[in-house]
């Protein structure tokens, strides 16, 4: 491949970029070619030590902010007639609490994923708490007011620090998943502002 069709190949799969940040990228992998033609004397190589096209494009996007997508997403792509600002006026009673509600209902969901992760590690923290305090009262107890009492209370100490480790485990593990679901969510949330584009490009 060419630096030349590198840089068209590149420009299309940014084409859903604001065009400032898609300029900055292919001005900067333009230099990058030339230099490393210097180097290599041989722009094909060159080219081909850069690495994948689609890889690159992927890993740009996944650094532009989501502020700035979205805001690319709904710009306007020709000024809008005054028939279209009347539908969009009219109707947004109708769509615009669609749209609330949906984004609601999503956040809810989320916000109710992360409440079990905290509610786990709240309980830790209660086993934790329950351990230190009945091991204490445990040998106090045991020294003062009876052996018998003293030792149950001492095992149930122990029965709380060994259920807050095991719990601890589960807790980081649920911690883990939680955030690859969080990842998932956020590329496919991002693939919604690259999909018509790379559509439009197949065509």
């Amino acid at each position: 491949m060419t630096k030349s069709e590198f840089l068209t190949t590149l420009e299309k799969r940014l084409s859903h970029l604001p065009k400032v940040d898609a300029d900055k990228t292919l001005e900067y992998y333009s230099e990058m070619i030339d230099d490393l033609t210097d180097e290599l004397e041989d722009e094909e190589k060159a080219v081909e030590s850069l690495g994948s096209v689609d890889d690159i494009a992927k890993e740009i996007t996944a650094d532009i902010p989501m502020t700035k997508l979205i805001k690319e997403k709904v710009k306007p792509k020709h000024k809008l007639t005054w028939w279209e600002i009347t539908l969009l006026v009219v109707g947004s009673p109708l769509w615009l609490s669609l749209l609330i509600a949906l984004f609601a209902v999503v956040l809810s969901l989320y916000i109710c994923i992360w409440a079990v992760v905290f509610s786990l590690y709240a309980v830790v923290v209660a086993l934790f708490g329950a351990f230190l305090g009945l091991v204490v009262f445990g040998i106090f107890f045991a020294a003062t007011r009876g052996f018998v009492r003293g030792l149950l209370l001492f095992g149930v100490g122990l029965f709380c620090g060994g259920l807050a480790i095991v719990l601890t485990y589960f807790s980081n593990f649920i911690l883990k998943q939680v955030l690859k679901l969080s990842r998932v969510i956020w590329r496919f949330i991002k693939s919604l502002f690259v999909t018509k584009e790379k559509k439009n490009e197949e065509k």
